[in-house]
């Protein structure tokens, strides 16, 4: 891993002339070093003294200390800036992200995963899995990889603004450099939504917001599950774990189907009345998936949201955890297929506009999520 190391380019802004406590040894050339136990500071003549912060001490100071060296009073301002911009910070985020890595897929890979994959949404799923499953899994595990590297640069890049928000004089330095991240975003935002399909994304919004649909517990194929109301309540469970898992995916509901076994368990290993129960059961799952595309509206017009991926939501210098990997699977695929990245002026902050079907808007509206979202004025 590399640090971001302070280098006489970045902007100081009002911290330049600074005075800051270093020690060196002797000489005019010596390296600056934040601290004596420094691993770097050997000679055993060195001496502490104050010199005012500037290009030419950032200039000579070491290595190690230049990325991660306390060079102020915990707590002070200065102290604050350069611990967002050094070690794990500003200058190393914009190094990041901002390019293809080596394990990346690119748009080959992409275009094969995402015919497999549309192929599969379009018929539901199954004749794909069972013709040749390896190769949709295949597809799917691009998907996976896509939408990491997707999340990993947005992650950056809001982060990167929030550096930049609290430090407004360095945005027109990084500027270049949040270019290329964004360039990076917007290439991944266009590979990912070709990997997922909005119609799907549209339906699952529509599975959300269905009610609880009357269920057939005195029908004589559930009588394996016990009485009306032992089978009403294995339903009802079903019904809750299909809807939760079809309106929080990017596929097809009827990749969902295999809940329907869960009620084999019910059974308790009687087998007769299992397969009629087993095919009632699909057909079930079928008939609430077109109640949802019954439901939803023909036409309901484009909305338009401004998100923003607060500080809470942006990943911890040192911590391998990123929080954006808590969105469901539907939430990253509809901020990939709709959002985009509105470029203005270097002194303005970042705005990542999301242009979405109506529906889609009021369940983004009213989402627990890690990100923030508002109605654009």
């Amino acid at each position: 891993m590399t640090y971001g190391m302070l280098t006489p380019d970045v902007p100081l802004g009002p911290f330049e002339g600074a005075t800051i406590t270093v020690w060196a040894a002797p000489g005019k050339h010596a390296k600056l070093h934040a601290t004596r136990s420094c691993s770097l500071l050997r000679s055993v003549r060195a001496t502490e003294r104050e010199v005012r912060l500037g290009a030419s001490v950032v200039d000579r100071m070491c290595p190690r200390c230049a990325a991660y060296g306390r060079w102020a009073r915990a707590g002070t301002t200065l102290s604050i800036f350069l611990e967002e911009v050094t070690g794990l910070g500003l200058l190393y985020k914009l190094d990041r992200c901002h390019e293809a890595g080596e394990d990346s897929h690119d748009d080959e890979d992409t275009t094969r995963a995402a015919a497999l994959l549309l192929l599969d949404a379009s018929i539901g799923g199954e004749d794909a899995e069972e013709d040749d499953w390896e190769e949709l899994e295949e597809a799917r595990q691009v998907r996976e990889g896509v939408f990491a590297d997707w999340l990993d640069a947005l992650a950056s890049l809001a982060d990167v603004d929030r550096v930049l928000e609290l430090f407004p004089w360095l945005r027109p330095w990084a500027q270049a450099a949040v270019r290329r991240k964004t360039d990076h975003l917007e290439v991944l935002s266009a590979r990912a939504a070709r990997l997922v399909a909005q119609n799907l994304l549209v339906l699952a919004t529509a599975v959300a917001a269905l009610p609880e649909p009357e269920l057939p517990a005195d029908e004589l194929s559930f009588a394996p599950l016990g009485t009306p109301t032992e089978a009403k309540t294995y339903l009802r469970s079903l019904w809750r774990r299909w809807r939760s898992h079809v309106e929080d995916y990017w596929g097809h509901p009827s990749e969902q189907r295999y809940l329907a076994h869960d009620l084999r368990s019910a059974m308790n290993g009687r087998r007769k009345g299992a397969d009629r129960l087993m095919e009632r059961a699909a057909a079930l799952l079928t008939v609430w998936e077109e109640s949802a595309r019954s439901s939803g509206p023909d036409a309901d017009g484009t909305r338009v949201l401004l998100m923003r991926v607060p500080d809470a939501a942006a990943p911890q210098r040192g911590s391998h955890e990123r929080p954006l990997e808590r969105l469901s699977r539907w939430e990253q695929a509809v901020l990939a297929s709709y959002t985009s990245v509105e470029r203005r002026h270097p002194a303005e902050h970042l705005t990542l506009t999301v242009r979405v079907p109506g529906t889609v808007a009021v369940r983004l509206l009213s989402l627990d999520s890690v990100l923030a979202y508002e109605p654009a004025a």
